[in-house]
């Protein structure tokens, strides 16, 4: 079964925006939160891939969440789920 690859990004300046609203908090606590994770996750990542997080040629799909809203890039997740070329029994990926 093939793997859909999706890294989720939007500008720092958005990021700070939209997690200061939802936590309450100040737009240097924010940031301060969001680079935070972003360390985590590139360590995560980084940690089992030899690929680098973030880099767009190691994902099947890069939706920038400043352009559209989380209604459509669920909607575009779907449909390139929907969309994938399921290879042949023997066939690699």
């Amino acid at each position: 079964m093939p793997v859909l690859s999706i890294f989720v990004t939007a500008s720092l300046d958005e990021r700070i925006r939209r997690v200061s609203a939802r936590d309450k908090m100040t737009p240097r606590q924010a940031e301060q939160k969001i680079r935070r994770a972003d360390r985590e996750r590139a360590a995560y990542y980084n940690s089992l891939s030899d690929a680098g997080w973030g880099v767009a040629e190691n994902y099947n799909l890069c939706i920038d969440t400043g352009l559209f809203d989380i209604d459509t890039a669920a909607a575009m997740v779907a449909a390139a789920a929907r969309g994938m070329q399921v290879p042949a029994a023997g066939q690699k990926a």
